[in-house]
């Protein structure tokens, strides 16, 4: 992870602020950062890494500041955004740690938080701790595996901006909707295309990449959906949605993060990930099982 030019500590009053974090990441496989991330004053920084981490020999993570040191940071993993392990304090220009005896054993983490300890100087002109970079060592490939599940139909229907739309796979066939314990799964290619995405994919690091700002394109619903409940194996593959190079993290209504699956060569995403992320309003009509998607 890499950061945007721009000393946050300059004498420009907003940067000044204590309580909001300075900088913008970048991800732009730069060779060195020119600048760095400010967190402020006890301020909270959470990334996503490419891959899960793991305890292996030695250190597991590390945080850089190529500049100068790393102030005082809190430094803990997660896989779900619910449950955190900490790690310990980071300091110093090259600050590594070790997963061993702080995390279960065999557990893989994608998501890092780091949090201003508010024990670093702070005097109007250097709030908070700095970071250059975050550095996962021990890694493995892209993991695989499955799940059951129980879907329910409910001719559930799509309606964007008013109009019914067929929701179709890859090669043109026609796709139902289903709700898994109370979350509303829709095809994603169908409903990006929908909304004018172009779709692409990249099997080696199952990410999906989507471009906003193309033609709709929607087939107009066609006939009546399933009904019923069926058991379902659900592939899970870690997927990584990314929408005009910013990383969607699919949520349900409640918060709860969500991972896309692929059933049947369709992968399928909670139907609020997509339409928020594309700045649309969701609703549903419970007596006409319909999905309302307004752009």
């Amino acid at each position: 992870i890499d950061f945007q030019p721009g000393d946050p500590w300059t004498t420009v009053g907003a940067n000044k602020d204590p309580l909001i974090s300075l900088g913008i990441p970048d991800a732009d496989d730069s060779n060195y950062s020119t600048g760095d991330l400010c967190l402020g004053f006890k301020g909270v920084l959470t990334v996503m890494l490419d891959a899960r981490i793991y305890d292996g020999e030695g250190k597991d993570i590390y945080i850089f500041e190529v500049g100068g040191n790393v102030e005082e940071t809190k430094v803990e993993v997660s896989d779900d955004l619910r449950t955190w392990y900490e790690i310990g304090v980071a300091e110093g220009r090259t600050a590594g740690l070790d997963f061993a005896g702080k995390v279960p054993a065999g557990s893989g983490f994608r998501y890092v938080r780091l949090t201003d300890t508010g024990n670093n100087d702070y005097n109007g002109n250097w709030p908070g701790a700095d970071i250059d970079a975050v550095c996962g060592l021990h890694t493995r490939a892209v993991e695989s595996y499955t799940e059951t599940a129980t879907l329910n139909y409910k001719d559930i229907k799509i309606s964007i901006d008013g109009e019914l739309i067929q929701p179709t796979d890859a090669q043109g066939n026609a796709v139902d909707p289903f709700i898994i314990d109370g979350t509303t799964y829709l095809p994603l290619r169908a409903v990006a295309g929908a909304l004018g995405c172009d779709v692409a994919w990249d099997g080696a690091t199952a990410t999906i990449t989507l471009k906003s700002g193309y033609p709709r394109q929607a087939t107009p619903r066609t006939r009546a959906g399933k009904t019923g409940t069926e058991t379902a194996t659900l592939t899970y593959r870690g997927i990584r949605i990314v929408l005009d190079g910013k990383l969607i993290i699919p949520k349900d209504a409640n918060g709860t993060v969500l991972d896309a699956f692929i059933l049947n060569g369709t992968t399928y995403l909670p139907v609020r990930a997509l339409a928020n992320a594309l700045g649309c309003d969701v609703g549903w009509d419970g007596a006409t099982s319909t999905v309302l998607i307004t752009s």
